[in-house]
């Protein structure tokens, strides 16, 4: 029998006996980074990479679904329901803003641990709103389509995990192991509360943090609290946190602050914080942007903030960063993240859906990728914007006039041949992505990008691929 410990200001060491399990795959790097050690074997492993080995093992007849199969199910059982007849909703709201919304729905339910149908009921119970009523019975399509098709959420993952450790079975990734630490989690979800009970049933488990506990602002000790209770550990923090100048600051004293940035009215040249997840870390930018415009009467346009992953930081700050209200500009983002497919793609729905309108017509086309199809067409994007407008281009009928244009034809016969495209109802998703990518001649695309952005922008359109094979599966 193993227990449960909340440990902080803790560099967790790797060894044979103990498995290290991180929120994300990028901090097993910063740690390896950090220490100079290398490691063979499972010794140390994203949570989610150990999740999907251990599932693998396990139930070797089921299989998570993935994102996007989740919202093409979702999405699919939607339309075969009445819950978009209520006509003034779906003109406000929309096919697809509801099937998102109904995703978040079921993702929350999923990470609170509502599965069965009883689980749905007495909240539905609970609830005093018809729609909501109606979403939970969506809730329970949905999870019995993936029952009949072998398929389990990722909360639902968690669960059966913890049911197997309990029958005495014991996945390859925590054979020989007698110590598991979670380093660096903030939060867990119920699903995950319930595997951690279950692992200390065998091993001892620790919640490690690398800072110490007066570090951390009375802020964002409510979730270390909640946790340590939801999980039966103690947690003490002392009265007021005693870590960096900021953290003292959203503490209520602005002493230690005032007196780091009163350097000869310049700020120092370095000032340096640790958290332990990127919601965490942006959340202080957050703050930190904020005093700095209200205490220092820094203007927003004198604040940068550089981080080599946006993909994982973005989304992040422009939710916090309008909640705010800082605004947050990245327009100058640069590198390979702007040729990105997936920005590509939304683009095109987007002027699509918009009727190709100018204002999105013009945004597919600025596009860097875009910019070096117009190129290979003998034209470039600084001669197609000014003629949107001498010739009056708002709308796809317009642009078929210019069809037979001997200088920009073979942009308007894409802009038809695409609309063409996603305006007919395909084999598959994957169909019309390989579609797509022939009009806008990806090929050519990528024989004129350096390497390293070619690297990137192919591994992306791959994964568009897998994810299109994603959704045919979805919607069956």
């Amino acid at each position: 029998m193993g227990k449960i410990e909340l440990v902080f200001e803790d560099l967790p060491e790797v060894s044979g006996e103990c498995l290290l399990i991180f929120p994300f795959e990028s901090d097993s790097a910063r740690y390896i980074e950090r220490t100079g050690i290398a490691v063979v074997g499972w010794q140390m492993v994203a949570l989610k990479s150990f999740v999907r080995r251990a599932f693998f093992e396990l139930y070797p007849q089921m299989r998570i679904i993935s994102p996007a199969e989740r919202f093409a199910v979702v999405h699919r059982i939607l339309l075969d329901s009445d819950f978009l007849a209520d006509k003034k909703y779906l003109e406000r709201t929309g096919k697809i803003a509801v099937a998102e919304s109904l995703v978040e729905l079921f993702v929350m339910l999923d990470e609170s641990g509502i599965f069965s149908p009883e689980q749905i009921e007495q909240v539905s119970q609970r609830s005093n709103s018809e729609r909501t009523r109606q979403a939970l019975e969506l809730y329970e399509a949905f999870r019995k389509d993936l029952a009949a098709r072998g398929l389990v959420t990722a909360g639902e993952s968690y669960v059966k995990i913890a049911g197997a450790l309990r029958e005495g079975k014991t996945p390859s990734p925590l054979r020989g192991k007698k110590r598991i630490v979670f380093a660096n989690f903030l939060e867990f979800s119920v699903p995950q509360q319930e595997f951690i009970r279950a692992l200390a049933e065998k091993f001892d488990v620790e919640i490690s943090f690398p800072l110490s506990a007066g570090h951390y602002p009375s802020q964002w000790r409510g979730p270390l609290g909640r946790l340590a209770r939801a999980l039966g550990v103690r947690a003490d923090f002392p009265k007021r946190a005693d870590g960096h100048w900021l953290a003292a600051a959203l503490d209520g004293n602005p002493e230690p602050a005032r007196s780091a940035l009163a350097i000869e009215n310049e700020f120092p040249d370095a000032a340096i914080a640790k958290f332990p997840d990127p919601a965490r870390e942006v959340e202080f930018v957050a703050r930190a942007a904020k005093y700095l415009m209200s205490a220092k009467n820094i203007p927003p346009s004198e604040i940068f903030v550089i981080t080599p992953n946006p993909d994982r930081y973005l989304p992040l700050m422009s939710a916090l960063f309008e909640e705010m209200g800082i605004p947050l500009d990245v327009s100058g983002s640069t590198g390979a993240q702007v040729v990105a497919p997936q920005s590509l793609l939304f683009l095109l729905l987007d002027a699509v859906f918009s009727k190709w309108r100018r204002q999105e017509t013009l945004a597919f086309l600025s596009h860097p990728a875009m910019r070096v199809a117009l190129e290979r067409m003998g034209t470039s994007y600084d001669e197609v914007r000014p003629l949107t407008y001498t010739k009056r281009l708002v709308s796809l009928d317009e642009w078929k006039k210019l069809v037979d244009d001997g200088h920009f034809g073979k942009v308007a016969g894409m802009l038809v041949k695409l609309d063409e495209i996603l305006g007919k109802k395909p084999a598959g998703v994957e169909e019309t992505l390989e579609k797509i990518g022939e009009t806008v001649d990806v090929e050519g695309i990528l024989r004129n990008l350096d390497s390293r952005r070619r690297q990137y922008f192919l591994a992306q359109w791959h994964q568009l691929t897998d994810t299109a094979r994603m959704l045919d599966s979805g919607y069956g």
